[in-house]
């Protein structure tokens, strides 16, 4: 419910928000949030925060559910994100108590291959969302996510690629280099393609392993 915003928007005294929400709605909340401040004229930092149920947050196991759940949806949606620790009992530990950071570790280095990905390929001021653009797709964990720069760059990502892949590149009118990302480890998956935009298209999906989740990166040559 962001109607406690409806007063705050538009304020300025204030800039930012940092929201706790459900995962499932990770990236509808934050882009409803961009939406509302961008239209009041003032639009503000966000923040999706308290990720997960309360008594787990991010744990020492569920980092792919997070990956998949969250952090791409918020992160193409110029959000950002505040790992939440839950209320787990030491030697875990938990958002009050954790004294050993290494046991979030695979969740820290899914957030840096991210948040490198996206500074690689995108200035993200003048970088928007774009999920409307992919009109087939990943449907589990919230569907693709879409990044863009119009007539340069498109980011989808997948959470799963066992659906056809349907893109709406009428911004990107060219020849354009198309190339897959494992969000796992950051690394170019063989097997770079050519696309030529200007239209909707139906991209081949790469990857041998379509239950797993995918980034794909689409530029105007």
């Amino acid at each position: 419910d962001l109607s406690d915003y409806s007063s705050l928007v538009g304020n300025p005294n204030f800039d930012a928000a940092s929201v706790q929400y459900d995962t499932v709605s990770a990236g509808s909340l934050a882009a409803a949030v961009r939406t509302m401040t961008r239209a009041a004229g003032r639009k503000w930092l966000i923040d999706m925060d308290e990720n997960g149920h309360y008594l787990t947050g991010v744990s020492s196991a569920n980092a792919e559910q997070m990956r998949r759940e969250a952090l791409y949806d918020i992160l193409l949606t110029n959000g950002g994100v505040e790992w939440y620790m839950g209320a787990h009992p030491r030697p875990l530990g938990g958002d009050l108590d954790m004294e050993d950071f290494r046991t979030r570790e695979e969740m820290w280095r899914y957030s840096a291959i991210a948040r490198e990905f996206i500074a690689a390929h995108f200035d993200v001021t003048n970088a928007n969302p774009g999920d409307h653009l992919v009109t087939s797709g990943a449907a589990g964990y919230g569907g693709a996510e879409v990044l863009i720069t119009a007539g340069q760059t498109m980011a989808i990502y997948l959470p799963d690629a066992t659906q056809n892949l349907i893109v709406d590149l009428s911004s990107l009118n060219g020849e354009c280099r198309v190339r897959w990302f494992d969000p796992r480890t950051g690394d170019q998956v063989e097997g770079e393609g050519t696309v030529v935009g200007g239209s909707t298209v139906q991209l081949p999906i790469v990857p041998s392993d379509r239950n797993l989740d995918w980034l794909v990166l689409i530029e105007l040559r």
